[in-house]
């Protein structure tokens, strides 16, 4: 994989799928791998699944100009960002219940997207509409896609 150098100490700790990493003096960082084009084993997949669940932020680092070249969607950040979002959406959906009319307020995730790049050419927007798709597609998934929230309800996108 790319090296992180945004969680570089939280992926040097550990090559389980989820793992804790803190000195007791910081805030606890939950360290999770991402999706590599390989099929992910069922550890991998829950771990995903209990990363975006639990955390108020999300890094998602290595992404490289050949990535943005042959476009987000198609690189395995593209599997990584799937897994995270359709959980977390299946959960906002679930939310509210047809009894309780009051709907419980959902905290939008951050996630911070970290390019590895030698330029300033970056386009931050074309890369925000592609997770921006990315999240659209798993919510053309549901069963009722009019109940799905929208992506700026759930999420908050840095590009870093």
């Amino acid at each position: 994989g790319t090296p992180s150098y945004l969680a570089a100490a939280a992926t040097e700790v550990s090559d389980d799928p989820l793992s804790l990493v803190g000195d007791g003096e910081a805030v606890p960082t939950i360290a999770c791998r991402g999706a590599t084009f390989e099929a992910a084993s069922k550890a991998e997949r829950m771990s995903l699944t209990t990363t975006s669940l639990v955390a108020d932020a999300i890094i998602v680092d290595g992404v490289t100009e050949g990535d943005l070249e042959m476009g987000l969607s198609n690189s395995r950040h593209a599997r990584t960002l799937t897994a995270l979002m359709r959980s977390r959406l299946m959960l906002a959906s679930d939310d509210g219940s047809e009894e309780d009319e009051e709907e419980s307020p959902t905290i939008a995730q951050t996630i911070y997207l970290g390019v590895l790049s030698t330029g300033d050419d970056i386009d931050k927007d074309a890369i925000e509409k592609e997770v921006t798709a990315i999240y659209e597609a798993i919510a053309a998934e549901s069963d009722d896609e009019e109940s799905s929230a929208a992506f700026e309800e759930l999420y908050t996108i840095e590009i870093v």
